[in-house]
């Protein structure tokens, strides 16, 4: 048998109670004044009548079509939700894979906007307008949408813009009178 790396200073030691081994179990004490918990049983609970079941069953089966349903509609509003917010997730994805494809070409949006607005490209250029035709409104609604008061102030120095230029030409010089507001012709 070979010898211990160090030796066990209390096997021989008398004041040292000895341990317990590591598989023996502990002693539980019971407090038996404590009041037992009643059983639940057929004898302490309620008596149904097999007219008591009866009413019970039609009562679920009345129910049940108005259950199913509302569990259906909570269903697809939790799927509607779902595919929202993988959408939303989709579309975010999409603009950043985007983004970081177009970033080393245009150091900003507006850059790239420049650009894509004002390109001699013909194929390019035809797309640009098919796309402002088609959906210029759409942009524009958007534009109003993100940043009111941008879109505001355009518009309006668009139209001081037009009513100048109306007022400037020759052919459709309108009569003026105390009435006519310097807004409408600010040349005269």
């Amino acid at each position: 048998m070979s010898p211990r790396k160090r030796p066990r200073s209390h096997e021989n030691d008398e004041n040292i109670p000895p341990t317990t081994p590591r598989n023996a179990k502990s002693v539980k004490f019971i407090d038996c004044s404590a009041p037992k918990k009643p059983r639940l049983s057929a004898k302490n609970g309620r008596h149904f009548t097999p007219q008591d079941i009866q009413n019970m069953r039609e009562s679920y089966a009345q129910q049940a079509p108005i259950r199913v349903a509302k569990e259906m509609e909570e269903k697809a509003a939790a799927a509607a939700a779902r595919e929202a917010e993988v959408q939303a997730g989709r579309a975010t994805d999409q603009v950043e894979q985007a983004w970081s494809l177009l970033r080393p070409l245009f150091p900003s949006m507006h850059d790239f906007l420049r650009k894509l607005l004002t390109t001699r490209h013909p194929v390019r250029s035809s797309q640009v307008s098919n796309l402002l035709t088609f959906h210029g409104h759409d942009l524009l609604n958007l534009i109003c949408d993100r940043h009111p008061s941008v879109a505001n102030d355009w518009a309006i120095s668009t139209a001081r813009q037009l009513v100048s230029l109306e007022c400037d030409s020759d052919y459709n010089r309108p009569v003026l009178s105390e009435y006519h507001s310097p807004l409408l012709c600010p040349s005269e």
